[in-house]
């Protein structure tokens, strides 16, 4: 399993578990450079909710304001609701997580005690289990101080098959990662180090769900060979590479990458509107209806008829007979040898000579008419 890039040499580079960069496909790459400042956060106003204690300090900061692409009243409550949570800062941060390791330390130690007499279990219980409240009361804090963060960043993978709120939900699983990850001797910013967990929770939850048919993750990571190098061959002056050039420079099979390249083709829907004219057309009345039989399907069919029924008149009667039979014709089921030489007292051998003939027979027929 892969490991987790870092968003800076100072942070220390932790196992990512099922967490893998490799995930990602190209179209979910990560969208920040660095990650976002306090003061970037707070200039996308209209991307962000903020407390009333906040708004109180400048006038250019409203409280009340209408959410950009929030039609949903129910985001639209969650939105105002961790606009009431202030963020925090560097020293805040560093004073939470000093006391969640504090915490954890006295259960260390509680751990180390009571392990010298197995009779100690319900006593150690009862010693951790003040502590570990406290530790997740300190967790959800810094999860609080930190969901605009991830609104933030979630707003930036609008478009990409999951509706804002499912965004925001995998933004707040990679938040809820980041607290559980992050190392504060090293010197960074949470927010720093978060929006990249939060990014790649964002980047996973596109690539598994935003899809209507959802992928494998070895797929994912095909795709993402294949997308990679079909954009480097572009900008090489290869303006649409095909699945061969892109086989030359992938360790992949060329059939292998025209399935996948076909698996990844965006999904249409039957009511998507297709017309530029006032009077709306939809795929699906542009699809025919096929409760309706083709036309010119049903005249090739009864031309066919027609001149099967002209060669059949060639052979003698009990070949022709044994031809309906053999291939179901004029609504015969279709019968084995056997079947057939049982009807007319015959050996399956001689219905297969008998076969033979009449086919040579009504090829030459057919020779003859089209000539």
């Amino acid at each position: 399993m892969s490991m987790l890039e870092p968003y800076s040499p100072k942070i220390s580079t932790d196992s990512a578990d099922d967490w893998s960069l490799n995930d990602l496909t190209e179209t979910n790459d990560f969208p920040f450079l660095s990650a976002p400042t306090d003061q970037s956060i707070y200039a996308e106003i209209s991307a962000l909710p903020l407390s009333s204690s906040e708004a109180s300090t400048d006038e250019k900061l409203p409280h009340k304001k209408t959410y950009i692409g929030t039609a949903n009243g129910t985001l639209d409550l969650y939105l105002d609701q961790i606009g009431q949570y202030s963020l925090l800062s560097f020293s805040d941060e560093l004073r939470l997580f000093k006391q969640i390791d504090s915490y954890l330390e006295q259960i260390d130690d509680h751990r180390k005690s009571c392990q010298i007499d197995l009779g100690l279990s319900d006593l150690f219980s009862s010693l951790i289990s003040p502590l570990q409240k406290r530790i997740d009361q300190i967790k959800e804090q810094i999860v609080s101080s930190n969901l605009r963060l991830a609104v933030y960043i979630a707003k930036r993978y609008q478009d990409r098959g999951l509706d804002l709120p499912d965004l925001i939900q995998e933004a707040n699983l990679g938040l809820i990662k980041a607290v559980d990850k992050f190392d504060w001797r090293r010197g960074v910013r949470f927010s720093a180090y978060a929006s990249w967990w939060i990014q790649q929770s964002i980047g996973l939850g596109v690539a598994k769900m935003g899809r209507t048919v959802r992928l494998p993750v070895h797929v994912l990571r095909d795709l993402q060979k294949i997308n990679k190098t079909k954009k480097t061959l572009e900008q090489q002056g290869c303006s649409s590479p095909t699945a061969t050039e892109i086989s030359q420079k992938v360790d992949l099979p060329l059939e292998k990458i025209i399935f996948l390249l076909r698996s990844n083709m965006a999904m249409v829907s039957l009511d998507e509107d297709t017309s530029n004219s006032q009077r709306a057309v939809s795929w699906e009345d542009r699809l025919p209806d096929e409760s309706i039989e083709d036309p010119i399907r049903k005249l090739q069919t009864e031309n066919l008829i027609d001149h099967l029924s002209l060669a059949l008149q060639t052979l003698t009667e009990r070949d022709r007979s044994i031809i309906k039979l053999r291939y179901g014709l004029n609504n015969n089921a279709v019968h084995s040898l056997q079947e057939i030489g049982s009807k007319f007292n015959i050996s399956r051998e001689r219905v297969r000579q008998v076969e033979k003939r009449a086919i040579k027979k009504l090829s030459e027929y057919h020779t003859l008419q089209s000539d």
